[in-house]
């Protein structure tokens, strides 16, 4: 049924004519779901505004990020309106090129509202966390889960791969339960379907 048609037939009418009927009855449950769409929605839009009113006062935070220190290379990024953090590893990260990548994704991750979900993409060959590092990450995480974190998944197209397994373990042992893609897109669309693919 085409939501065009329905606006063009019923929009100049109180009422409906008991020859449209039929076409009503069978309108009203696509309405419904429109209108709970467009509810929710509206619900997101406020509370996103909520929070961008309440960052005013305060200098905002930056919504992108990238370093290198050595063999390390970081990117993080915030995408306000889907409340989503990306985060982005690539190379051989120490004590020190972790806290630096650490400090940069927690002052980015501050401008999302609470429920925030985290595509944390780690498939790049070649990408490890030494022993020292771990602290690092697992500061990001439990800043994350503090300020309200919702799903968090890692991308990788290996989930033996070591620093998937460092990743998975430090997030399940927060508290929260670190799910698998093997792709951005892959992880993107999960969110977007949450309710059809991701159980918590």
């Amino acid at each position: 049924m085409n939501l065009d048609e329905l606006k063009a037939k019923f929009r100049n009418k109180s009422s409906v004519d008991i020859k449209d009927t039929a076409i009503a009855m069978r309108a009203v449950p696509i309405l419904v779901r429109v209108l709970e769409e467009l509810e929710t929605k509206l619900a997101e839009v406020e509370e996103r505004n909520n929070h961008l009113s309440s960052l005013l006062n305060k200098k905002r935070p930056p919504l992108e990020k990238k370093g290198k220190k050595e063999n390390a290379e970081w990117l993080v990024r915030a995408d306000e309106e889907k409340n989503r953090v990306y985060m982005a590893f690539l190379g051989k990260f120490d004590y020190k090129s972790a806290k630096l990548a650490s400090n940069a994704i927690l002052t980015v991750q501050s401008a999302l509202r609470e429920g925030f979900d985290v595509i944390n993409d780690i498939s790049r060959e070649g990408t490890v966390f030494d022993k020292r590092s771990s602290f690092h990450i697992r500061k990001i995480i439990y800043n994350m889960q503090q300020s309200g974190m919702g799903k968090f998944i890692n991308v990788t197209p290996n989930a033996e791969d070591e620093t998937a397994k460092l990743f998975e373990t430090l997030v399940n042992s927060s508290g929260a339960k670190a799910i698998r893609a093997t792709t951005v897109e892959g992880a993107e669309g999960m969110l977007e379907n949450v309710g059809k693919f991701l159980k918590t």
